[in-house]
Parts: C-alpha cells; sequence; structure tokens
C-alpha cells in the first residue's frame, strides 16, 4: 500500500474537512482498501452524513461483510501529525496516472492482438490523452471568480496584451476581441466569395506569433501554399498559377518566401477528411507543436461517425459538436467554414444570415460565433446595383456570445486574396442576430 494513499485516508478519516482540498478520483487510489474506504468517504460528503473512522467502517462492513474497523483507525491514527497533505494529494494523483497509463497500454496490447486497426489505435490516443489532461476545478467561490477576473483585467491594462487568438482585421476584433480559447466560430459564404481566402488571411495573421493548424479538406497544399504566396507577399494569384511573372515580380515571390518561412502554420491537406481524423492529428499537433488555432475548410464536408443513412443535417450537427468538443479539450479556437444554400442566390438582398447555413439547425445552437461573408462583386447584378461596395466586402457578425453583433467593412484585394481594414469603423446591429 502507498504511504501517500493510507495518509490521505487517515487524515480524511481524521479531519474529514480536508475533503475541501481533496480532489482526487477514487479509481486513482491503486490499493483495493483505500479506493473503497475513499469511495465510501465521497458517498457520505454526498448524503452529508457525519464521516468518522468507526461511521465509515461500520457502512463498509454492511456491504462487504468485513471488519474495517481495525483498518480505518490504524490509517487515522498513522497520519496524525505527519505528511503534508496537499503532497500526499499530488503523490497519489501522480502514481494513479501512471497506474492508468500502464493498464492502458496493457489493455490496447491485447487488443491489438485480435484487432489491428485504426480504431483501437485512435482509442489508445484518446485515452491516454485524457489521462494526461490535468483535472479542471469546476466549483468556484465568488471571490476566486472576482480576484480571477480583476487579475485579467490589470494583466491586459497593464500590458496591452491581447488575449484572443486576432484575425488581422482590427474592425473585427474590436467586434470578437479575436478568437476565443474553446470557441467553435462559424464563417460561412457562398462558393466563390472568399471564405477559404479569409479563412487563410485569418490564419496567416495569427501565425506571426502563433503556431496554427488548417485543414484543407478540398485543396491540396500546394494550391494553399501558392495562396498563401498571394496573401502573405501581394503576389498576383494568377499568375502564381501560370508563373507568368514580371522581372520585378519575382523580387515579390522571393519576399514571400521570406516571410513565409517564419510562419508557423500547419497544412493537413486530407481530402474528405473524417472528423476523428481531425481530431486526431489536432490532439497530436497540440502535442509536439501546442497549436493555438485550428482552421477547418468546410464543415459540410468533414465525415461524420454517423450512419450515411442518417439525414444530412444530423451528421453535420455531429461534426459541429465534435469540433466543439475539441476547442474545449485543446483550450483554442476552433474556426470552421461552412456552405450556405443557394437560396440565397435567388433573393433580392444576397447577404446570407445564420439560419441560410446550409443543415444550419445544431450549427446555430452549438457555435459561439457566426460570421457570413458577401461581396457585391461575386454577384454581376450587385456590383452594378452597389458601386459604391466595389472592391469591399462585408463580415455580418450574426451571432457572438461574447458581446455585441454587428457589420464590418473591409477591403478585398482579388489579385492578392488579401482582406484588410477600411478606414471607417464598425457599424453594430442587433438587426442581424443575437448575443445568445
Amino acid at each position: 500500500m502507498s504511504i501517500a494513499e493510507s495518509q490521505v485516508i487517515g487524515r480524511l478519516l481524521d479531519q474529514p474537512g480536508n475533503i475541501q482540498n481533496c480532489d482526487l478520483k477514487a479509481d486513482e487510489f491503486t490499493n483495493e482498501s483505500c479506493r473503497r474506504i475513499y469511495s465510501k468517504i465521497l458517498e457520505f460528503v454526498e448524503n452529508s452524513q457525519a464521516i468518522s473512522p468507526f461511521s465509515i467502517a461500520d457502512s463498509l462492513e454492511i456491504e462487504t461483510g468485513k471488519d474495517w474497523t481495525v483498518t480505518c483507525l490504524r490509517m487515522s491514527e498513522e497520519s496524525k501529525g505527519i505528511g503534508n497533505f496537499e503532497a500526499d494529494v499530488n503523490l497519489v494523483r501522480r502514481d494513479g496516472r501512471i497506474n492508468r497509463i500502464r493498464q492502458t497500454l496493457n489493455k490496447a496490447l491485447v487488443s491489438l492482438e485480435y484487432e489491428k486497426s485504426p480504431a483501437v489505435a485512435d482509442k489508445v490516443i484518446e485515452d491516454l490523452m485524457s489521462i494526461n489532461t490535468s483535472r479542471k476545478k469546476t466549483v468556484h467561490m465568488i471571490d476566486e471568480v472576482v480576484t480571477s477576473v480583476l487579475d485579467r483585467l490589470e494583466r491586459v491594462n497593464n500590458s496591452n496584451e491581447f488575449l484572443g487568438v486576432k484575425t488581422g482585421l482590427a474592425d473585427l476584433d474590436k467586434i470578437i476581441g479575436g478568437f476565443h480559447p474553446t470557441d467553435l466560430v462559424v464563417l460561412a459564404a457562398r462558393p466563390a466569395v472568399g471564405k477559404t481566402a479569409l479563412a487563410l488571411n485569418f490564419a496567416n495573421s495569427a501565425a506571426s506569433d502563433k503556431p496554427v493548424l488548417f485543414f484543407s479538406c478540398e485543396q491540396g497544399h500546394d494550391q494553399i501554399g501558392q495562396r498563401m504566396f498571394s496573401v502573405e507577399g501581394s503576389v498576383d494569384s494568377a499568375k502564381m498559377r501560370n508563373v507568368n511573372f514580371e522581372e520585378h515580380e519575382w523580387a515579390q515571390v522571393a519576399n514571400a518566401v521570406h516571410l513565409l518561412r517564419k510562419k508557423k502554420i500547419i497544412i493537413a491537406d486530407e481530402s474528405y477528411p473524417s472528423i476523428t481524423y481531425i481530431i486526431r492529428t489536432a490532439r497530436q499537433l497540440k502535442y509536439e507543436h501546442d497549436i493555438q488555432a485550428i482552421y477547418v475548410d468546410y464543415l459540410q464536408i468533414v465525415e461524420s461517425t454517423l450512419s450515411e443513412r442518417e439525414a444530412k443535417y444530423q451528421q453535420v450537427g455531429q461534426v459541429a459538436r465534435a469540433l466543439k468538443r475539441l476547442a474545449l479539450e485543446l483550450e483554442i479556437p476552433v474556426i470552421v467554414l461552412a456552405q450556405v444554400k443557394r437560396d440565397v442566390d435567388a433573393r433580392n438582398d444576397k447577404r446570407p444570415l445564420q439560419g441560410d447555413i446550409s443543415d444550419s439547425s445544431e450549427i446555430e445552437k452549438t457555435a459561439d460565433v457566426i460570421m457570413t461573408l458577401y461581396r457585391s462583386d461575386a454577384y454581376p447584378d450587385d456590383a452594378e446595383k452597389e458601386e459604391s461596395k466595389s472592391g469591399t466586402a462585408e463580415i455580418l457578425i450574426c451571432k457572438n456570445r461574447h458581446g455585441p453583433t454587428g457589420l464590418v467593412d473591409c477591403t478585398f484585394i482579388g489579385k492578392f486574396m488579401q482582406f484588410k481594414d477600411l478606414d471607417h469603423r464598425y457599424s453594430q446591429s442587433s438587426a442581424y442576430g443575437s448575443n445568445s
């Protein structure tokens, strides 16, 4: 029996108030007796029953038919006046983690003898990562909350620190505060409006100081790379395809190479990936490179784990929920692109709203931020009617759990696939969505 385990149990039996400083789970105790006693202590706490060596022993004796009095009294007596409770709790947690890793690996070896499949390997990785994830405190007194908020305010005020992942558009960051850890952000638009280009602008901006992961589900890494040359180096995207550069333009290509080599962007170009692949890859790269944001192009093309017989909206909803769980697990934002229904093209006003997203019901509920993209230049009739909007794009924040919704106008430079701020500020509006 581990001395630390015996000390923790003894201290809890002798001074039950210590349970407030103990967040261990029963399965973290490697000794069976300690595990049974600790489970019984938790049961007593839940039922508001008085805890003592005798009350715990009596309850266990009724359950098991075995006398537990000597064991409980011995642990209680031996723990008095020695050891550090917090240190012993940490030792139990460490030894429990090592034991669970050992059990997981042994179980995996047995499973792989019978079924050598990627699914088994994925399950092993998931189990190991869940063991390695630090337990979060989930119950907080208001004094703690107030202190935490004040610390954050002072830190940001004193250092001008930007806590989210920047979008690269100051006007957009003013509304949403960048992309926040644990958030699922949806960017939706019709095809050929520029949502992939905008996502690459987002990723390129963030990658100046943070490692990011870009899942390209339709285009290969070479095509994404060519787009990045245009975004970062102002290289004509059409000339990137046919390599028809003027002499001076080769200098821009060289500059793009220089700048992009400094970026921390990882591109995964699995075509029509499964959500399992995305989760597995993201976990691995979070561990290896500490990625700070994930971009997925695009939602409706990712394969769910549901049967193909299930309705499309159910499959898309399952993928959206899985991406939200991934954001929570890795504590980073996940920005996913989404297609908008073609019905929008038949309307007089072709600006998409959140209800226009294909298979949108679960997306609307799951996402923390929903943005749609519109360019009048993408529609010849609209371009004629809105001549003043030529060369611009509109980003509509339809949903924002952290603050206001609103409209951001920005400049779109098509040949460079660049989105840039306009001189004027954003216009806030509640007409397009809610903050819920």
